[in-house]
């Protein structure tokens, strides 16, 4: 028996545990070797779905304390408005730290691209 390389090629779509090859030839080097393969390409599989779900769970928390800043953003630049408004004299120290702050979330939010406008 000549002993060389097997080359498996797949086309189209393949889902994880889709892969089944059967071979009735008796040699045990190719159905290990298969099998093998069949349990890596699971294993990649396996570790990229976990990879992208840890990516997915990271942007939720990054969303929701980004919300969270936000709003805290928000809420002082109100106060902010609100005792000016009263005639009352804003601490230059909390002017500045308002307008640092407002500076950095400006900074993050540029890290993101505008989701584009749908077009009709």
């Amino acid at each position: 028996m000549t002993t060389g390389d097997l080359h498996i090629h797949l086309h189209g779509s393949v889902e994880a545990g889709a892969i089944t090859v059967n071979l009735n030839r008796g040699n045990e080097e190719v159905l290990a070797a298969i099998s093998t393969l069949q349990e890596q390409m699971h294993m990649e599989l396996q570790e990229a779905t976990d990879a992208v779900n840890a990516a997915n769970t990271l942007l939720e928390k990054i969303k929701v304390e980004s919300t969270e800043t936000l709003q805290k953003v928000a809420d002082l630049e109100a106060v902010i408005a609100s005792m000016q408004q009263a005639g009352q004299t804003v601490p230059q120290e909390l002017a500045d730290a308002i307008t640092a702050l407002t500076s950095k979330v400006s900074d993050v939010d540029a890290l993101v691209p505008d989701a584009a406008a749908p077009t009709a």
